[in-house]
């Protein structure tokens, strides 16, 4: 009789704890801001040319119904330097270098919620004054990505071309396991590169520089990615 009531005590105790148990909060995400200006992959037209190294340009989003406020990114694509702002509003304007490509984007953040939501990204080109004609934008790298592991002894070199001017003519593929990679294809008129052989536990690096037809071109940047045991 007396370990039945304190196997029932026990059970009480259990029964009570786990009501005590609370479950994790579950926070909501931020909308996602949707960017409006300047344009997908265009020249910024509507940018203010200060000087010779200033262009002043107009930044725009929709508002997010939920978001307090916005972290604003704008990233030039030639020397990877990010200038940020936090601001209540959806839009804004940036001091930057004129005829010089760059990335930007939009986090919603929310008093009520910790986590964030970005936008896309878009890239475009700063106006200037006198210019005709633009440098490709830098390849973006699809595959392998940046820090990606990989555990096969072929895979394909992918990447994306894009220039405001429509007319990319090539491009030079650097590829090794060097942080100076050499040259794997020269004069590629297409966006991948098929069947290249890796080795198990190595690290490799690759760039790619794109051309247009007036002899202009721009690096991707290094990439590296690892290969595991197959």
């Amino acid at each position: 009789m007396r370990s039945r009531l304190i196997f029932l005590c026990i059970i009480a105790m259990v029964i009570s704890i786990a009501g005590c148990v609370k479950s994790p909060t579950v926070f909501p995400a931020t909308g996602k801001p949707q960017l409006l200006t300047p344009v997908l992959n265009q020249v910024c037209t509507t940018g203010t040319v200060v000087s010779d190294s200033v262009t002043t340009i107009p930044f725009s989003w929709k508002a997010v119904a939920d978001a307090d406020s916005y972290e604003f990114a704008v990233e030039n694509l030639l020397n990877d330097s990010v200038i940020t702002k936090i601001t209540t509003k959806t839009a804004l304007s940036i001091d930057l270098l004129p005829n010089t490509p760059y990335a930007w984007w939009v986090i919603s953040r929310s008093l009520k919620t910790p986590i964030t939501t970005s936008s896309d990204v878009w890239k475009f080109y700063s106006s200037g004054s006198g210019t005709l004609t633009y440098a490709p934008f830098p390849a973006e790298i699809d595959a392998p990505l940046f820090g990606e592991v990989v555990n096969q002894s072929m895979i394909t070199l992918v990447w994306k071309g894009i220039s405001v001017d429509n007319n990319i003519k090539s491009y030079d593929v650097y590829f090794g396991t060097s942080n100076t990679p050499p040259l794997l294809k020269k004069g590629e008129t297409y966006n991948e590169i098929p069947d290249v052989s890796v080795k198990a536990n190595t690290t490799y690096y690759w760039h790619v520089i794109t051309y247009d037809a007036y002899g202009d071109y721009t690096d991707s940047g290094l990439y590296q990615f690892s290969v595991t045991s197959f």
